[in-house]
């Protein structure tokens, strides 16, 4: 599942190449303002939603409750949902976002007509169902399931490497959060899909589908410890109430421990590992269970929903698929502010322990992706940052393929320098410290260890400064 989902990534991904950020970037022309926004009353200047609430109104998409009022606080039905959704795909379709309501049917009907035809051509059941009862409040999931349908991949470029959620594989909301519109309800990107969804919410993705430069280029989640995926939880979840709290990771990371020192003294007994061989009197299931509990200082009693909702075995061998799967991390390419992600294939090694073997995967991936050559002669990472040293035959120096790839051209040995090194660099960022992706330098130099000269550009890297697209643009500057 997880592998389909990241190739179908991927493939969108080089259908837009470098023009996708171009084609995202037309969709503004076609919402123009059309409307002067009057401002509302319960809207003040400032609030994370206002800028959203007026672009909504001036290009007619989402209105007030009221006159003077916005209600930012209300939750979205699902007929203003699905018209709000039907306008943007008229207007896509180049029309002008006006609706034709059957006479004195409800002001929604023709928007839910559209929302059905949709649905039932998309196979969604699920939405088919909500759209029965419009005045109902709609879910998350219900929200952007019908943006899904009506706003097309070409407007969706991936600009943040998002792979993976904790409550959700659904590649169609994948996208969403890739493309800059949705960054979820916490650090870890929850997608929260049964929720339901403010006008405020609503005004703010609405605002970055339509207008690509408030999309947050810059999300990444904070990294979901395996256990937790493998169970399904956040880390901080509780899985223990009495005389202090056990969140799920400190559990789950106990019991891995017990279970990897059962199998350690089962392949030292010669034996395979089974849930239901015996430790003392207890089966390893059984001990598992109450060893962690014990070593906790809790009881079973004080356990938590989701702890009582956890199956071990269950938990064990996803873990395991996990870990055997490996990390699909993102690679950049483009320059500062303004990249284009593209998934690599699923990479085992261990960043901790591997952190080098970690940077030439990446690199590898990265010129068989866009054809440039990025040979290096030695890669050094350490707790200050990651240093770069690239080797005579890479691109740098060689420049480009010739043919390049369609997707990937670059136009003179500058734009390849600011291309090639904004998104080594972002890329080593946001893999080795995602959770502060600027806290990580980067070094590039010569495949000897001394500064980096681009002859073509008549400009040096300096050793003892990382790398920063500025950095480049003074040297050119003075060159």
């Amino acid at each position: 599942m997880k592998s389909k989902c990241i190739a179908l990534l991927l493939t969108l991904s080089l259908s837009l190449g470098l023009a996708g950020t171009a084609l995202a970037a037309g969709v503004e022309d076609l919402f123009p303002a059309i409307r002067e926004y009057p401002g509302y009353s319960d809207v003040a200047d400032g609030t994370w939603y206002a800028d959203a609430a007026q672009v909504c109104y001036e290009t007619g998409l989402l209105s007030g409750t009221a006159v003077d009022t916005f209600s930012p606080e209300s939750t979205m039905t699902v007929a203003q949902a699905t018209t709000l959704a039907a306008r943007i795909r008229d207007i896509l379709n180049g029309g002008d976002g006006e609706l034709e309501n059957p006479a004195g049917a409800p002001w929604y009907a023709g928007a839910i007509a559209i929302g059905e035809e949709l649905s039932r051509s998309a196979g969604r059941v699920d939405l088919l169902s909500c759209l029965s009862f419009p005045d109902e409040p709609i879910t998350r999931a219900q929200f952007f399931g019908l943006m899904s349908l009506v706003v097309g991949e070409d407007l969706l470029t991936p600009v943040n490497a998002v792979y993976v959620l904790p409550d959700t594989d659904d590649a169609a909301i994948l996208r969403f959060y890739q493309a800059g519109i949705l960054t979820g309800t916490d650090s870890y990107g929850s997608f929260h899909g049964d929720n339901t969804l403010r006008r405020a919410d609503a005004a703010v993705m609405t605002s970055r589908i339509i207008r690509p430069a408030l999309r947050n280029r810059s999300f990444i989640p904070t990294p979901l410890p395996l256990v937790c995926q493998a169970a399904g939880v956040l880390p901080g979840e509780a899985f223990f109430q009495g005389d202090r709290t056990v969140t799920a990771q400190e559990y789950l990371t106990l019991a891995q421990t017990l279970i990897e020192e059962l199998e350690a003294a089962c392949a030292e007994a010669g034996m395979e590992f089974n849930w239901y061989n015996t430790y003392g009197e207890e089966t390893f299931l059984n001990y598992v269970k109450d060893e962690a509990i014990s070593r906790l200082g809790v009881t079973s009693a004080q356990g938590t929903d989701a702890y009582r909702n956890l199956d071990l075995q269950v938990f064990y061998s996803r873990l395991l698929d996990l870990t055997e799967a490996g990390t699909v991390y993102g690679l950049y390419v483009g320059t500062e502010g303004d990249f284009t992600v593209y998934p690599t294939e699923a990479i085992t090694l261990d960043p901790a322990e591997e952190s080098a073997q970690v940077v030439r995967a990446l690199l590898a991936e990265m010129s068989a992706l866009t054809g440039w050559n990025l040979d290096t002669a030695d890669i050094t990472v350490g707790r200050s940052g990651v240093t770069v040293a690239f080797a005579d035959t890479s691109a740098l120096y060689v420049g480009p393929p010739d043919p390049q790839v369609e997707a990937f051209h670059v136009y003179g040995a500058e734009e390849l320098a600011f291309t090639l090194l904004d998104g080594v660099k972002r890329t080593l960022q946001c893999a080795f410290s995602p959770v502060d992706p600027e806290g990580l330098d980067v070094w590039f130099c010569a495949a000897d260890g001394s500064a980096l000269t681009l002859d073509n550009l008549g400009v040096t890297l300096p050793v003892e400064e990382p790398y920063s697209h500025a950095l480049l643009e003074n040297l050119l500057a003075g060159a």
